[in-house]
């Protein structure tokens, strides 16, 4: 599937058109069910932890991955910036396909 340029969402339907928070939550659910996992309760956000911790686990740096997945937080004045480099996304990415070719 080939999404649109202008297209930032994650998900996008067969329409090429941003699936709505709902419909993802309820598509996890169906894919937990017919995978007899009710009972872990999975939602959307799990995907973005999951992620984070296959990168963790092949390497990556854990600042790359904090600004990847729009979690770097600044620990010296505490205030959480959420950083949208496309740079950083490109090469977690990239680094991510390599590892997972072989």
């Amino acid at each position: 599937m080939n999404p649109p340029a202008a297209v930032e969402e994650l998900f996008i339907s067969e329409r090429r058109r941003p699936l709505s928070r709902v419909t993802v939550r309820v598509m996890i659910r169906q894919v937990a069910a017919a995978a007899d996992l009710e009972h872990l309760e999975l939602h959307p956000h799990m995907l973005r932890h999951s992620c984070g911790y296959v990168l963790v686990n092949k390497g990556v740096d854990v600042r790359v991955i904090q600004d990847f997945l729009g979690h770097s937080v600044n620990f010296l004045d505490g205030k959480v910036h959420q950083t949208q480099s496309l740079a950083v996304r490109e090469t977690v990415l990239n680094h991510t396909h390599e590892e997972m070719r072989g």
